[in-house]
């Protein structure tokens, strides 16, 4: 997988200083969607946030695999809280399998499936801005004033 495998220069330019940032938060919203917060936090929200809606993902690493979809909430909130202090090192969407990956500094991997609706965002809270990753296989940004 290469870093920022993304569909242009622009969405690549977007996601390039995640990779400076640690996991200073990371949680678990409504059901099994999740939150990464990324860098230092600032009213519970870090530089950058990846959200992941979709209920299709999984955390994989050498010896096993966390299924998200089949877990208890308990068990997804243990999870996640082992990403702690970890830094993205690898970022990868594919349009044609509709897959999104992130690989983490502490061996463990993001794969994240579309589900019905929604799929995968990362925004940069400053500004509002989202670079959206479509169920569709199509990518897109959006400010949200």
């Amino acid at each position: 997988m290469d870093k920022s495998v993304l569909v242009n220069n622009e969405e690549n330019n977007f996601v390039l200083p995640i990779y400076n940032l640690n996991i200073s938060r990371a949680w678990r919203g409504h059901a099994n969607v999740i939150f990464l917060e990324l860098g230092e936090l600032k009213e519970n929200k870090g530089v950058f946030t990846l959200w992941v809606e979709t209920s299709f993902w999984k955390l994989i690493d050498s010896d096993r695999v966390f299924d998200g979809n089949e877990k208890p909430y308990e068990a997804i909130d243990t999870e996640l809280s082992q990403l702690m202090g970890q830094k993205i090192i690898e970022f990868m969407y594919s349009p044609e399998s509709k897959t999104f990956e992130a690989a983490f500094d502490g061996g463990k991997k993001l794969v994240c499936t579309p589900g019905k609706e929604h799929f995968v965002s990362i925004i940069l809270n400053s500004e509002k801005k989202y670079l959206n990753f479509e169920i569709d296989g199509s990518t897109n940004t959006e400010v949200n004033k």
